[in-house]
């Protein structure tokens, strides 16, 4: 893989934990602070990395954030089977739009962690 590629590839996973940090604080200044602290680095190389101008990154920035990344997706996992689960104790109908779409995004998380 062409150090382009590599930092591009790490631009598309930190902006995917962007926009879920993003989600949850509801503003991107806050979700980057979040994130760099969580990451090990400064808010500055995530700004900078999201403009493309970060010239490289580093290769324990892109492991961090891809372990991050995979711990956030099995931790959705957890919560939506949690969720079903709960739903089909108490007897839910299976037809109920609920499940149908905790059962859709199971599935799709589950093919996000089979690619990586």
């Amino acid at each position: 893989m062409s150090s382009v590629e590599f930092r591009d590839q790490s631009r598309d996973i930190i902006a995917r934990l962007e926009l879920r940090e993003t989600r949850r604080s509801g503003s991107l200044s806050v979700a980057r602070q979040r994130l760099a602290h969580r990451l090990g680095t400064v808010p500055g190389t995530l700004e900078t990395l999201a403009r493309g101008r970060l010239k490289r990154i580093d290769d324990w920035l892109r492991a961090r954030a891809e372990t991050l990344l995979i711990r956030e997706i099995e931790h959705e996992i957890s919560a939506l089977e949690h969720e079903l689960a709960c739903l089909r104790a108490t007897g839910a109908d299976p037809r109920l739009s609920a499940v149908g779409e905790i059962e859709t995004a199971l599935a799709t998380a589950r093919k996000l962690m089979e690619r990586e």
